[in-house]
């Protein structure tokens, strides 16, 4: 079974269940719920009970072996124990960002393109660049290859999560990198999250702390309500080390390091 392969189905699978409002299918657990999901040799299923305080469990199997497991627990505390109408707006923002996270290989190898052409027409004449989507597996060898490392944004748990298995100082060697939002935080020493709303520890490759998207609309649809900005780097200039400084950038800004 091919690890790639597997994440590619749990990605699939949290799209066509919990995430994407999948029916529920029959079980002779009293008072659970489960949902299911199959493709090809995979096959998934979420079991669970509960509503405003839940627990359950998510297994893969691969040619009907189980080759994954997660168990969860979670739900209202506190004042909102038994809020119904809160759980509700709570559960369909979880799922609204589970959809926007779980990205199948279809989707980046079509997004990509994309990139791809878009940085090639940016390009002076006579300069025709080659790229290469890079994949976990094969990672280390696609960097020691490339001129340019280039990592688009998105969840920055998950990005730091799948680069702390490799030696970046070493892979970026006498590269070029270039990074764009939650990847610049992913370099940073510390920075705060406009997803999350918190600060958090990056790899600490560049002594910096960093807030991407600073200023803008970003979020503005967030039933959090618009971010406060002020707020946002106050928290950081208080977060970890006070020495670093703090990089805001807006929209369309960029700085450069050298090292």
């Amino acid at each position: 079974m091919n690890l790639e392969a597997l994440n590619d189905f749990l990605g699939k699978a949290a799209l066509a269940t919990y995430a994407g409002g999948g029916k529920r299918v029959k079980t002779e657990k009293k008072s659970f719920f489960d949902l299911e999901h199959s493709d090809g040799d995979f096959y998934y299923r979420d079991s669970f009970a509960g509503y405003l305080a839940s627990h359950g469990q998510e297994t893969v199997w691969y040619q009907d072996k189980p080759v994954w497991m997660c168990s969860y627990a979670g739900g209202m505390r506190g004042s909102k124990t038994d809020d119904a109408d809160f759980a509700n707006e709570t559960f369909e923002f979880l799922k609204k960002a589970m959809r926007s996270g779980e990205k199948s290989k279809e989707y980046w190898e079509a997004k990509f393109q994309g990139y791809s052409d878009a940085v090639a027409e940016d390009m002076p004449d006579g300069v025709k660049p080659s790229f290469t989507l890079a994949m976990p597996s094969g990672f280390v060898k696609q960097c020691n290859e490339a001129d340019v490392v280039y990592f688009h944004g998105g969840d920055g748990h998950l990005l730091k999560h799948w680069m702390e298995q490799f030696d970046m100082p070493v892979l970026f060697k006498d590269k070029v990198v270039a990074t764009n939002s939650a990847s610049s935080d992913m370099l940073s020493t510390h920075y705060w999250t406009c997803d999350w709303r918190q600060c958090g520890d990056g790899l600490g490759i560049l002594p910096i702390k960093f807030i991407p998207h600073y200023q803008s609309a970003f979020g503005a649809d967030d039933p959090r309500g618009a971010i406060d900005w002020d707020i946002a780097k106050q928290e950081l200039s208080n977060y970890g080390d006070k020495s670093l400084k703090i990089y805001a950038l807006k929209e369309g800004e960029f700085e450069v390091f050298e090292q």
